[in-house]
């Protein structure tokens, strides 16, 4: 329009210089209409590049087979446990394995051996409760991090795990029960290594018993 008037063709008075700004402000949102729907794009595509990798990162500290925490899970849900409290807090750790696994799965074969660590690891997250930090630490080994807890405390859970799994598969007729042992040691947040260790010595004692 501005060339058309420029040349004569539409009279000065025709379209006055208000209008003229009133339709190239329009012609600029309508350019501007597919540089907006791009960067809605971006924002979608960076969401759900967010959410895979969110996604990518759940798996990598879960343990597949149980659904329970990984070595890696458990490590990182015990460093933001301690880093919200603050300072160095009670904490108990169990360290539950179950017992002659390898005639299990000898035995019966290795999808009921899985079916099997299914069961022990839901009975444990049970037992253990909605505050506890439940992982699979490696092969038929669990551990249970109990925050503000005391060794006698945490006896006790670790006693209820132990006595009360028998029972459970009473309600799994194709599955051959198991028992567990149980090592359990307390201390502090920020000696969760040495605690570890301990509950490890002390699970060895109970299966020498």
């Amino acid at each position: 329009m501005y060339p058309a008037r420029t040349f004569g063709l539409i009279s000065d008075g025709a379209l006055p210089d208000g209008l003229m700004m009133f339709a190239a402000t329009i012609e600029c949102l309508i350019l501007s209409l597919p540089v907006a729907s791009r960067i809605r794009n971006l924002r979608i595509e960076h969401e759900r590049a967010h959410e895979r990798h969110v996604m990518l990162e759940r798996q990598a500290q879960t343990d597949a087979l149980t659904g329970l925490a990984n070595r890696r899970g458990f490590g990182e849900a015990l460093a933001r446990a301690a880093a919200g409290h603050g300072e160095p807090m009670p904490i108990a750790l169990l360290v539950i394995d179950i017992d002659h696994f390898k005639r299990v799965n000898d035995q019966h074969g290795h999808a009921t051996g899985d079916a099997i660590l299914r069961h022990v690891a839901a009975h444990v997250a049970r037992v253990a409760g909605s505050g506890a930090i439940v992982a699979r630490h490696g092969g038929e080994e669990f551990v249970v991090a109990l925050r503000n807890h005391d060794l006698m405390r945490a006896g006790t859970i670790a006693e209820r795990i132990r006595v009360s799994m028998d029972v459970t598969f009473d309600t799994e007729p194709s599955l051959p029960s198991v028992t567990v042992s149980i090592g359990v040691a307390a201390g502090f947040s920020d000696e969760v290594e040495s605690i570890l260790a301990d509950a490890d010595c002390a699970l060895y004692r109970a299966k020498n018993e």
